[in-house]
């Protein structure tokens, strides 16, 4: 998951590198805007034994989703005369990502966990600096997300699970370059991670674990400011 953030976060630089033009007609970013964007996302859920008692403690089990990722986004940019760009956006996304990954073999039981990453959100402040029409910036805040993931274990009849679906608060964190094409409207590149934190949870035989949801997002958008 950490080499894919500094892959994504490395095309958003090098994007940044060759949109960047000091002697373009200088753009301003100040005021209210609306877009969209398309993307790929990459949503990962692990489960971690945190008692022994299903195999070992500090076990972990992912199940990793890909996925299109569609959504839109508003804001507010404020850039100052000497081009710092300082601004608050809001964004909603929805993930096509789905996967299951086996847990165990079904020599005895089959083990299973079902994981789609479905909406993210996020309201982030964002700091940028514009060169020409291009703006470079850095942006976090809060994270809000429903992924839902289910572990199954079967041996012919179902024995138990764990079902983790509702809305989870958490961090974003990320970068991207904002180029504008005309007075009115700028494209973007933007890669983004967020962290939904962690939960424990009791499986009906007793044992715990340590339910926890991550998610990359590299995504192109337009902005139409107004």
């Amino acid at each position: 998951m950490k080499k894919f953030v500094l892959a994504g976060l490395s095309m958003v630089a090098f994007a940044s590198a060759a949109n960047a033009q000091d002697t373009a007609p200088a753009a301003t970013f100040t005021g209210p805007y609306v877009g969209a964007s398309v993307g790929f996302a990459k949503h990962e859920n692990s489960y971690t034994d945190v008692d022994y008692w299903y195999q070992a403690e500090g076990a972990e089990y992912n199940s990793t989703s890909e996925g299109l990722l569609i959504g839109i986004q508003g804001g507010y940019n404020y850039q100052t005369s000497s081009n710092i760009v300082v601004g608050v956006e809001a964004d909603l996304h929805y993930s096509t990502g789905k996967s299951t990954a086996l847990v165990n073999s079904c020599d005895s039981e089959c083990t299973d966990v079902k994981t789609k990453a479905r909406w993210m959100s996020s309201l982030r402040a964002r700091l940028g600096y514009a060169t020409g029409n291009a703006m470079i910036y850095a942006t976090g805040g809060l994270a809000y997300g429903n992924p839902k993931s289910n572990w199954r274990e079967e041996d012919g009849d179902d024995e138990g699970h764990f079902d983790n679906g509702g809305w989870e608060t958490g961090y974003v964190l990320g970068a991207g370059v904002e180029y504008a094409i005309s007075p009115k409207m700028s494209a973007r590149v933007q890669g983004l991670y967020y962290d939904l934190g962690s939960a424990k949870q009791t499986h009906e035989d007793d044992y715990t674990m340590k339910i926890r949801n991550e998610q990359v997002a590299i995504s192109a958008g337009l902005n139409f400011r107004f």
